[in-house]
């Protein structure tokens, strides 16, 4: 299994810290980014380049931008475009500014590209396979994507064919363990399979994408959150002011001033200092550590636990 390092800034400068705090990549660069698939980008001076766990650096900085490998590619921004990279660094295809406006590295099989404005697809190879047509467009997701043109959304396949229409209902949110939120005529919310058909009734409750079988929801009667399981059945009452979805067996829940980590049972697993804030995007990609702000001061913790890390001294 591969170590997880977490990029860590300490007077300017960005390194890598293992989850004891202890310094595996002392904080030599500019910046520095999450590892995906054992690499990482980093900054130095005003260029991006990739390296590797053992601190070596493998593509030397030479870009504008650069984003995350995923199947062994990784777009990065230069001078005149956006180039797909192989990890030896060596050109797979490139666009000039005129063809591509933006490349988003979805860190999945597919990207999302830009131009005039409009979206469209490109596979792994770079090849673009649906054209930029849409006002917005989700990732693809169990096989489709929810994509917007003309202020109409609806699902579309791997063909750009659109999939699984239904007047009764507008869909919101991509598949996730097999189930999509959709939006009904009169305003309720319920969830659909992959062929289409409502599988959690409708109800006044404002749902989400589901994450590990779990989908928070909010009750505006109440005007609190909860949460419901695959079956649509409430598994914890709504009692918190506010939620995020379930990773790694945890959800973030609020009440308050005091906010916690709960277990799918709801059962306290363990609690934070109140008034704290916590950072959605190191909670969201499944960091192992999560950054979080008390009293104006960030700190870390470790998301099975709850114990704040102590970050070593680094021996420069």
């Amino acid at each position: 299994m591969a170590t997880f390092l977490y990029p860590y800034e300490l007077d300017g400068n960005w390194g890598y810290i293992r989850e004891n705090g202890v310094w595996s990549i002392l904080p030599n660069f500019s910046e520095a980014d999450f590892f995906s698939e054992g690499i990482a980008a980093f900054k130095s001076g005003e260029r991006w380049g990739y390296l590797d766990e053992q601190g070596d650096i493998i593509i030397t900085p030479q870009f504008v931008s650069a984003g995350p490998f995923s199947y062994g590619r990784a777009w990065v921004g230069t001078d005149r475009g956006y180039m797909l990279i192989n990890t030896k660094g060596e050109m797979i295809v490139f666009y000039s500014f005129d063809h591509i406006e933006y490349v988003d590295p979805l860190n999945s099989e597919f990207y999302r590209f830009s131009r005039e404005g409009k979206y469209g697809y490109m596979n792994k190879e770079g090849e673009i396979f649906i054209e930029a047509l849409y006002d917005e467009a989700s990732p693809f997701s169990e096989g489709v994507a929810l994509v917007n043109r003309g202020n109409e959304s609806y699902f579309i396949n791997y063909n750009g064919e659109r999939v699984l229409e239904n007047k009764d209902y507008k869909p919101l949110e991509v598949f996730s363990d097999g189930l999509a939120l959709v939006l009904f005529q009169n305003y309720w919310f319920g969830y659909i399979n992959k062929q289409g058909e409502v599988v959690i009734p409708a109800s006044p409750n404002v749902g989400s994408s589901f994450s590990e079988g779990m989908a928070y929801f909010y009750n505006p009667i109440k005007s609190k959150y909860g949460y419901i399981n695959l079956n649509g059945e409430i598994s914890i009452k709504p009692r918190y002011d506010s939620a995020l979805p379930f990773v790694d067996g945890l959800a973030f829940v609020k009440q308050g001033d005091q906010s916690e980590m709960i277990d799918k049972k709801g059962k306290t697993v363990y609690c934070f200092p109140e008034g704290i804030q916590i950072d959605v995007e190191t909670y969201s990609n499944k960091s192992k550590i999560i950054s979080i702000r008390a009293n104006y001061e960030e700190k870390l913790i470790l998301r099975s636990s709850g114990q704040i890390i102590k970050v070593s001294n680094p021996v420069l």
